[in-house]
């Protein structure tokens, strides 16, 4: 990153510390910034694993080979990236990780599966098998699959561009409890968050004590957008797995709040 843009995003940072000003809640065109994207994108992985479509717990259960998102919108699970130093050769069960197309232009086109989910589908495994810890237990030792480096692929704009595409509407700068906000079973979430309104493509005001409201596939199908601001981070409570999100617009979310 040049120095010129870490002094712009510092200056921005900082002017969100203004106090937060009241607003009216209803539906808008929204900007999910980055750590925002990264948020959601930590859970709803769930959704399109193996052994949840397998069992019928995930909202895209019946939804392989379906269009689910809008054309510009493409997630992909890597083993390693350029972008990040984490590389997965091969899983627990001995599989090798290969590079999984979870969507292309839109539509679903495959799950991450261990052996036994992989079975199910009459497909091969693609080398997520992994442990995750119980809550009874910090010893990983529930068998089930894990992503690698979970990835929503960048877009040609940039955020700036996609800003000046907000017109009317909300920037959201952050988002809280992404664990506590999604289920996977019916796709809904109800996220807290706080942003920046805009007028004509202005920012007029900081605002806070809100929240975005949807389903997951109302959220795919209504981007817009998608910037080329990609950052890969690592899930720091297990490093069991990374997660990579850019910045996206949306044509229209429901936002609560006062």
């Amino acid at each position: 990153m040049h120095t010129d843009q870490i002094v712009r995003e510092t200056l921005e940072r900082l002017s969100l510390q203004k106090e937060p000003e009241s607003f009216t809640p209803g539906r808008y065109r929204v900007l999910l910034e980055q750590p925002v994207v990264w948020n959601i994108m930590l859970t709803a992985w769930q959704a399109f694993a193996g052994p949840r479509c397998q069992n019928r717990t995930s909202c895209l259960s019946d939804k392989l080979g379906q269009k689910i998102g809008a054309g510009c919108l493409n997630i992909t699970d890597y083993p390693s990236h350029p972008a990040c130093g984490r590389q997965v050769a091969f899983d627990y069960e001995g599989t090798p990780s290969v590079k999984v197309e979870i969507m292309r232009d839109g539509v679903m086109t495959g799950m991450l599966h261990h052996l036994d989910s992989a079975a199910a589908f009459a497909v091969l495994s693609n080398g997520r098998a992994g442990r995750c810890p119980l809550l009874t237990s910090g010893i990983p030792n529930q068998h089930t699959v894990t992503p690698g480096i979970w990835v929503v692929e960048p877009g040609s704009s940039s955020k700036q561009q996609l800003l000046d595409q907000l017109g009317d509407g909300i920037r959201i700068t952050d988002s809280y409890d992404p664990f506590h906000c999604l289920d996977i079973s019916s796709g809904h979430f109800s996220i807290p968050c706080r942003g920046i309104l805009y007028q004509g493509g202005k920012p007029v005001k900081n605002i806070a004590s809100i929240a975005i409201h949807g389903t997951l596939e109302e959220l795919f199908q209504s981007v817009v957008g998608v910037a080329d601001d990609l950052l890969i981070s690592p899930f720091i409570m297990t490093h069991a797995y990374c997660v990579g999100a850019p910045s996206i617009l949306v044509s229209e979310l429901v936002v609560s709040g006062k």
